[in-house]
C-alpha cells in the first residue's frame, strides 16, 4: 500500500498506526520540522520508501540514527531539507547506518559505495583509503586475469584456425590426388 500526502502543509505524522502493509509514503513539500514529528513511521514494519523532499527537517543530529532504526527502509529522499547540509559526511553516514538502503535522494547506492562507507564508519578516512586501494588492486588483478584469459582464447582460436586450414588443404590435396589417380586410370 502507498500513501501520497505531498504538499499538504503537514507538520506532524499521526494516525498511521496499524497500517502494517504500508510500503511507501510520499511526504514531499510539507512543513515537517524534525524527526520527532515522524516517530510514528518507525512503527510501520514494512515501510520501504519515504519521500521527505522539501520539508523543514533541521535536527541533523537525529536524522541518521532515526532512519537507521527503520529496518526495511530501502529508499529515502531528504533533499532540500536544512538537515542535509549540516550532516557531516551525509551520504557515507546514511549508507553505513541504513543497511538495506538502495536509493538515497534519487540516486542508487552501488555496492562499492557501501563498502567504502562501511570502511569509513569502521576506521575513518584511513580505513576508507585502504579499502579503496585494495578494491582498486583487486579490480586491476581481475582485469589482468580477464585479459590473460581473453589472450589465451584468442591464441587457441588462431591455433584452431591453422589446424582447420591445414586439414582443409590436406583434404583438398587428397581429393586432387584421388582425381589424378582416377584420371590416370582412364
Amino acid at each position: 500500500m502507498n500513501i501520497n500526502l505531498s504538499n499538504n502543509r503537514i507538520k506532524f505524522i499521526e494516525g498511521l498506526a496499524g497500517l502494517n502493509e504500508l510500503r511507501c509514503i510520499d511526504l514531499l513539500g510539507n512543513n515537517i520540522p524534525d524527526t520527532a514529528a515522524l516517530e510514528e513511521l518507525q512503527e510501520l514494519p514494512n515501510l520501504g520508501s519515504i519521500d521527505l523532499t522539501g520539508n523543514l527537517i533541521s535536527d541533523h543530529d537525529n536524522v541518521v540514527p532515526f532512519f537507521s532504526r527503520m529496518k526495511c527502509l530501502n529508499s529515502i529522499k531528504l533533499k532540500n531539507n536544512p538537515c542535509v547540509r549540516k550532516i557531516s559526511m551525509y551520504k557515507k553516514n546514511m549508507i553505513s547506518k541504513c543497511k538495506v538502503l538502495t536509493y538515497l535522494d534519487d540516486r542508487p547506492i552501488m555496492e562499492c559505495e557501501r563498502v567504502v562507507a562501511d570502511a569509513f564508519a569502521r576506521g575513518g578516512k584511513e580505513e576508507e583509503d585502504r579499502v579503496k586501494q585494495q578494491t582498486k588492486e583487486d579490480r586491476e588483478s581481475k582485469e589482468k586475469k580477464n585479459r590473460a584469459f581473453t589472450d589465451t582464447l584468442i591464441e587457441k582460436g588462431k591455433i584452431q584456425r591453422k589446424l582447420t586450414l591445414k586439414r582443409m588443404l590436406a583434404d583438398r590435396k587428397a581429393e586432387k590426388d584421388e582425381m589424378m589417380k582416377s584420371k590416370g586410370d582412364l
